[in-house]
């Protein structure tokens, strides 16, 4: 198979999987899609000329499929950021509910002022 139609039967996969993902162990998550972008890597780099006029269909294709990736790819981020920073969140309520006076409070300060 020719590396234009294994990196479109590649971004097919990819697609999908990003798709159908659930809420699955993130580490496996970001696992596979290191995975694929690596092999995508690979396969760009043996793609070259001369092309037919089905190769520029089957990159025009590939073309949209990639819009699609790249929306996919921005909601993922956008999932593990958002568990990136309620873990962050939930680490420091523990550390205030373990040790509550640590932090400086303003409840038993006063300023005394001459008139």
């Amino acid at each position: 198979m020719e590396p234009l139609k294994q990196f479109y039967s590649l971004t097919e996969a990819f697609v999908a999987f990003l798709e159908k993902q659930g809420k699955e162990e993130r580490d496996v998550t970001i696992e596979r899609i290191n995975r694929f972008l690596e092999e995508r890597e690979e396969l760009l780099k043996r793609i070259g000329p001369p092309f037919t006029d089905e190769d520029r269909a089957l990159a025009e294709k590939i073309q949209a499929l990639n819009e699609k990736l790249n929306d996919l790819l921005v909601r993922e981020k956008a999932a593990i950021q958002e568990q990136l920073d309620q873990l962050k969140r939930q680490k420091e309520y523990r550390k205030k509910y373990r040790n509550p006076y640590r932090s400086p409070t303003a409840g038993g300060v006063f300023y005394d002022k001459k008139n």
